[in-house]
């Protein structure tokens, strides 16, 4: 190619590209519109890079996660690391965790074993498996939570 064609392409690559890029900037959340003189900025949700809505971590409680007043619910650990699966009150999620009351599991475990077991984990193909889900093992939390979780745990599920 020539040297004249080579610049024609570039130049209607550059146009395409400002064009486009104006048309999407138009129609952009979070852009200012300008109305009647006055210029109104409408952001429906923040915008990250490209355009992309930021994501949201705000808490989405379960549909059928109820909490009782009346539990005992002193152990924050327990509700940040197991709460999600297992229920505020242990009742379980269906689909997520089981339930954690008059647990057999739990009760023929003493808290050592019971820490341990928190530390290890399941996997889905474990003979002992009652959901067939995976329990993640949290042995990268301090010993002190394990405690404190494992303690929780056994005071509400005992009988």
């Amino acid at each position: 190619m020539n040297v004249s064609r080579q610049l024609s392409v570039g130049l209607v690559a550059v146009v395409i590209s400002i064009l486009s890029m104006s048309s999407y900037s138009l129609k952009a959340p979070g852009m200012m519109n300008i109305s009647k003189a006055e210029t109104v900025v409408s952001i429906a949700k923040p915008v990250a890079a490209f355009g992309m809505v930021s994501r949201s971590y705000d808490f989405i409680e379960p549909v059928n996660a109820t909490i009782d007043e009346s539990a005992d619910l002193n152990s924050q650990a327990y509700m940040s690391r197991c709460g999600f699966c297992h229920g505020a009150n242990l009742e379980g999620i269906d689909g997520l965790g089981v339930t954690l009351i008059d647990s057999a599991f739990l009760q023929n475990m003493g808290l050592e074993e019971t820490i341990e077991f928190l530390k290890v984990g399941r996997m889905i193909n474990s003979e002992e498996s009652i959901s067939g889900g995976v329990m993640p093992g949290f042995a990268w939390l301090p010993e002190e939570e394990l405690e404190e979780i494992a303690g929780y745990i056994k005071s509400i599920s005992t009988p």
